[in-house]
């Protein structure tokens, strides 16, 4: 498909059909209209994705890919969130981040040299939130019983099965080997993932607070592991970096989060 059309132009088109399209959120009452703007919004990014002038070493499918998780999360939380500003919130995200995701598109190789970067850090952020969003479904549907008998098991290995989609692609987008210590990596992943799932399911935290601090400790681990793989890791320089989300964590669990 030839591709002629400005990224910026098509971050203000994201602003106006996607405000149309939060819109049209709020009046919908069935499920299946749920789905069919589900995808028509993942088609319009499709479409997008496809049409938008590009250089740089992000490609329209891992740009596509990011939106798709970042879609899935932000449906979760628009659906099982119930304070009004949070829902704001999202739903401000949702049409502002993927305007921003275009906006930062390189649109020549010199320019790629400079905002590639940050047009990457965007895209990864549109995927951190996205799991966030999916981590909160995956301990909301069980607390809610929406499906009759349905394990909260499968719905954690789900998300588990995401989380390392996830981090195996992005660790391969950042430049690290497909060697062998990457697919150790990749396999122990899902496991670090439900050793902590496990800690959330015994704390007396709400399934948002929950999501938030999964996704939290996703990047907190993924990018120590990272670093291991590639350059390795600067332990004096992390150790800042540990601590300070450290600290975050227990300032976030103590005074800002619902509790159960």
């Amino acid at each position: 498909m030839p591709k002629f059309i400005s990224p910026k132009f098509i971050a203000i088109a994201q602003i106006v059909i996607g405000s149309i399209l939060l819109w049209a959120l709020v009046k919908i009452s069935s499920g299946w209209l749920l789905l069919l703007w589900f995808a028509v919004q993942l088609g319009l990014w499709l479409l997008f994705t496809n049409l938008s002038i590009r250089f740089g070493k992000i490609t329209a499918y891992s740009h596509l890919f990011s939106l798709f998780i970042f879609l899935i999360g932000a449906m979760f939380y628009l659906l099982f969130i119930d304070w009004t500003w949070s829902w704001r919130v999202v739903g401000t995200l949702l049409v502002l981040m993927p305007a921003a995701s275009f906006w930062l598109i390189p649109v020549s190789a010199e320019q790629a040299l400079v905002s590639d970067r940050q047009n990457r850090r965007v895209q990864f952020w549109l995927c951190q939130i996205g799991l966030a969003g999916i981590w909160s479904g995956a301990f909301a549907i069980p607390s809610f019983q929406i499906f009759y008998n349905a394990s909260g098991l499968w719905w954690i290995l789900l998300a588990t099965a995401v989380s390392t989609v996830v981090a195996a692609w992005w660790w391969k987008i950042y430049g690290v080997t497909t060697n062998t210590r990457y697919w150790l990596w990749v396999l122990v992943w899902p496991l670090l993932n439900l050793e902590w799932c496990y800690l959330m399911t015994h704390l007396p935290f709400g399934h948002l607070t929950a999501g938030l601090m999964q996704a939290w400790v996703f990047y907190s681990f993924w990018l120590i592991i990272r670093f291991h793989l590639s350059e390795g890791v600067d332990w004096p320089k992390q150790r800042w970096f540990l601590s300070f989300n450290i600290a975050a964590v227990i300032i976030f669990v103590s005074l800002i989060a619902r509790w159960k």
